[in-house]
C-alpha cells in the first residue's frame, strides 16, 4: 500500500487543520498502476465537467451531421468530458511517468476521433471518468470510516506548571509532552498520554481504545493511558513517557504504517499488469496501424486498437484492491485490534486452528477466593501460610492471595527458600519449616493426604512438615461473551479449536466442554504447550493458519513457525508489542470481527482481480474476432470497476 497511501502532511492553503481534512490527507489513495500521484481534484469539477460534455454532446445531435459545427461540439464535448484525464496524463509525463493508466484512454480516444467515431470516443471517455468519479467518492467513504482511529488522538493537552505565583494551566499540543510532565484532564476530554494519576478521583472509559464497553475506577496511584476518555471528575496525571511513546500515537502509527505496504495481491497484480501493458499496446500497434497497412481496413483496425488500449488500461483493478485492503485493516483497528503486518490480514483469512491459553484468555485475568477451609488451624493461618509460600511469585493465585490478605503486591519473606514445580504448586523453606502449597498431586507426591473440595473451583492445599492445614478455594470464571465468539469463528471456517492449560484436567475439561472446544490439554508446562501447538501446527490443511491466542509474553514463544501470535489484554502490556495481533482489550470477543474482515478483504481481492483479468481476455478475444466494439469494452470495464468499488466500501460489512 505504500504507492497508495501519503504521509499526513500540512496544505499549504492554511486551512484548519480539523480531523476530517488530517484524515484525508493522511490517507490518500494514489492511482492504480505505477505512477505516484494522480492530478484528479476531489469535489465538483470532475461532474461539473462531465455534465458539460454530455450537454454539448447532447446538442450535437441536433446539427447537421457532417457540419463543422457539428464537429466542433464533438470535439468540445470530448475536451470537457476529458479534461481531467489529459491534465492527469500531464501531470505523468512532466514526471516522467508515461506508463501511466490515463495514456491507454487517451490514445483510444483520440485514434477513434481521427478515425471519425466521435460519439464512441465520447462515450468511451465518459465511462473512463465515471469510474474515477466511482473511486473518489469510494476513497472519501472510506476515509470517513477511519474516522475512529482518529478519535483517540487529542487536539490539545492542559499542561500544568507551577511558578513563584503558584500553578497555572497552559494549553499546548500534544506533541511537546515529556516525560515526566503534569497535566489536567477535565471530564469528557480524552486522556492525552499514559500516566499515572497524582490527584483526583474519577472514572475512565476505555472504549475510544478497546472498543468495548468498559468503565475503570481510578484513583491516586492508578495507571491511565492515552486515547482514552475521562468521564466524570478532573484529574491530575503525571506523563508516564513522551507522547510518541503513548499508546494513541502508537495506536495510530500502527495503522498508518500497515497501509502503507503492498499486500502480496497488490504486488502480483501491479507485475502482471506491467506486462499486459506492454504486450497490449504493442498488440494495439499491430492490429490498429501495421495490419491495415495490407488490408486497407482502417476502420477495424482502429476498433480494435482501441478495445486492446482499453484493455491495457488497469481500470481502477489496483484501486479496488487498495481499497478492499483499507477497508479490513480499518475494520480491525476500529474494533480495538492492531495487525503488526498487512500479511496478517490475509493470514487472518485462511485461519483453521485457534488454540487458547486458559487463564486470562478464555477466563479472566484475576482469580477470587471463595472459600478458605482450614484443618488444624485458623483461616487467618492458613492465609497466611499461603501468602508467604506464594511471596515472590507473579502468578496470578499468588496475587489472588495477597489481595485477599490486604498485603501488597512487593511482599516479600526473608528466609525462604522456594521451588516452584510446574503444574502443581511451590515447595518452600520458611525459616525452619517445610511448606507445600499447591493442588492435591504435589501433596500426595509428598505423602499427604487432603480433603477433596465440596464446591466448584480451583483447591490450593496447604501442608506445613508433613502435616494438612487445610485448602483455599479460589475461582476463575470464564469471560462472558467467549462461547459467543468462539461460535462466530467457527461460523467464520475456522474448524479446530484447542485448550491448553497448566491446571487440573478437573478444572480445565468443564470449561472446555461448556465452550465446546475440540481439544482439551490440561496440566502443561510451558514446553508441553510448545509441543502440543507444533502437533496441532503440523496437523493443519496446507495452506490454512494456526493462531494462538494468550495474554502474555510467555505464549508467544509457543506459537509455532508460520503461526499467527495473539496477545489479549494488550493495554499497557509492553511485551504485546511482539504479537501479530494485539487485542487491546481483555479476551478474544472482538477476534472474530479481524477474521471476518481478513475474509472480507481476501475474498474481494481474488474476485476483483479474477473478473477483472477474464473480463480483459474476453475482450481482447472479441477484438481480435473484429465483434466487439469499444462503447461495450469500456460499459464492461467501467460496469466491473464501480462495483469492485462499491463492494470495497459501501457492501464491504457484507461480503
Amino acid at each position: 500500500m505504500s504507492k497508495h497511501l501519503s504521509e499526513n502532511k500540512k496544505k499549504k492553503s492554511g486551512r484548519p487543520q480539523t480531523k476530517r481534512n488530517r484524515l484525508l490527507e493522511t490517507l490518500r489513495l494514489y492511482p492504480d498502476f505505477g505512477a505516484d500521484s494522480e492530478w484528479y481534484p476531489p469535489g465538483w469539477r470532475i461532474p461539473v465537467f462531465l455534465l458539460a460534455g454530455m450537454l454539448v454532446l447532447l446538442v450535437s445531435f441536433f446539427l447537421r451531421e457532417g457540419s463543422l459545427l457539428c464537429l466542433a461540439f464533438y470535439a468540445l464535448s470530448l475536451i470537457l468530458v476529458g479534461f481531467h484525464c489529459v491534465l492527469n496524463l500531464i501531470h505523468n509525463i512532466r514526471l516522467g511517468r508515461f506508463c501511466c493508466e490515463a495514456l491507454p484512454v487517451v490514445l483510444a480516444c483520440l485514434a477513434g476521433f481521427t478515425a471519425g467515431m466521435y460519439i464512441p470516443s465520447v462515450l468511451v471517455m465518459l465511462f473512463y471518468q465515471a469510474v474515477k468519479l466511482v473511486e473518489i467518492a469510494a476513497v472519501r467513504r472510506q476515509q470517513e470510516s477511519g474516522q475512529a482511529i482518529l478519535s483517540i488522538l487529542p487536539q490539545t493537552a492542559s499542561l500544568l506548571e507551577e511558578n513563584e505565583f503558584g500553578k497555572s494551566v497552559r494549553t499546548i499540543k500534544p506533541v511537546h509532552i515529556r516525560e515526566g510532565d503534569l497535566l489536567t484532564v477535565q471530564p469528557g476530554e480524552i486522556i492525552p498520554i499514559d500516566g499515572v494519576v497524582e490527584e483526583g478521583l474519577s472514572t475512565v472509559d476505555l472504549s475510544p481504545l478497546t472498543r468495548s464497553k468498559k468503565l475503570v475506577a481510578v484513583n491516586i496511584g492508578h495507571a491511565v493511558y492515552g486515547g482514552c476518555r475521562n468521564l466524570s471528575e478532573p484529574l491530575t496525571v503525571r506523563a508516564s513517557c513522551d507522547f510518541s511513546s503513548s499508546t494513541a500515537p502508537r495506536v495510530y502509527s500502527s495503522f498508518t504504517a500497515t497501509l502503507r505496504k503492498e499486500s502480496e495481491d497488490e504486488r502480483l497484480t501491479v507485475r502482471f499488469s506491467n506486462i499486459a501493458y506492454l504486450a497490449l499496446f504493442a498488440a494495439a500497434l499491430l492490429f490498429g496501424v501495421i495490419v491495415p497497412l495490407f488490408t486497407h481496413n482502417w476502420q477495424l483496425g482502429v476498433r480494435r486498437a482501441m478495445v486492446l488500449l482499453l484493455a491495457a488500461c488497469p481500470f481502477a483493478v489496483k484501486g479496488a484492491l487498495s481499497l478492499a485492503v483499507f477497508s479490513g485493516v480499518s475494520e480491525i483497528f476500529a474494533n480495538g485490534i492492531i495487525i503488526r503486518e498487512i500479511r496478517i490480514l490475509f493470514s487472518l483469512a485462511k485461519l483453521e486452528t485457534f488454540i487458547c491459553n486458559k487463564t486470562g484468555t478464555v477466563t479472566e485475568s484475576a482469580y477470587t477466593v471463595r472459600e478458605i477451609c482450614p484443618s488444624g488451624i485458623s483461616e487467618e493461618a492458613l492465609l497466611s501460610v499461603l501468602v508467604k509460600a506464594e511471596s515472590g511469585s507473579d502468578h496470578p493465585i499468588a496475587r489472588a492471595l495477597r489481595s485477599y490478605a490486604g498485603v501488597s503486591e512487593h511482599f516479600a519473606v526473608r528466609n525462604i527458600i522456594r521451588e516452584e514445580i510446574p503444574c502443581k504448586g511451590i515447595s518452600a523453606r520458611i525459616g525452619k519449616n517445610d511448606v507445600l502449597a499447591g493442588n492435591a498431586t504435589l501433596l500426595f507426591e509428598n505423602g499427604v493426604n487432603c480433603s477433596v473440595p465440596e464446591g466448584q473451583g480451583i483447591a490450593i492445599h496447604a501442608a506445613v512438615n508433613g502435616k494438612y492445614c487445610g485448602y483455599i478455594l479460589l475461582e476463575n470464571p470464564v469471560r462472558e461473551g467467549d462461547y459467543d465468539a468462539i461460535e462466530q469463528l467457527r461460523a467464520s471456517g475456522v474448524k479446530n479449536f484447542a485448550l491448553l492449560s497448566g491446571d487440573l484436567r478437573s478444572v480445565v475439561r468443564p470449561i472446555a466442554s461448556a465452550l465446546n472446544f475440540n481439544v482439551v490439554k490440561a496440566e502443561l508446562t510451558r514446553e508441553g504447550k510448545t509441543a502440543a501447538a507444533a502437533y496441532l501446527n503440523g496437523n493443519r490443511t496446507q495452506g490454512r493458519t494456526l493462531a494462538y491466542a494468550g495474554d502474555g509474553s510467555n505464549e508467544l514463544s509457543s506459537v509455532p513457525d508460520g503461526g499467527i501470535s495473539v496477545t489479549t489484554a494488550a493495554l499497557g502490556n509492553d511485551d504485546a508489542s511482539r504479537a501479530d495481533v494485539i487485542i487491546l482489550g481483555e479476551g478474544f470477543m472482538r477476534f472474530p470481527a479481524a477474521v471476518r474482515a481478513g475474509r472480507a478483504s481476501s475474498r474481494l481481492s481474488f474476485l476483483s482481480v479474477t473478473v477483472h483479468f477474464a473480463l480483459r481476455l474476453l475482450l481482447i478475444l472479441l477484438a481480435l474476432a473484429g465483434v466487439c466494439s469499444p462503447v461495450a469494452a469500456a460499459a464492461l470495464f467501467a460496469a466491473s470497476s464501480v462495483l469492485s468499488y462499491l463492494f470495497a466500501s459501501y457492501f464491504f460489512n457484507r461480503l
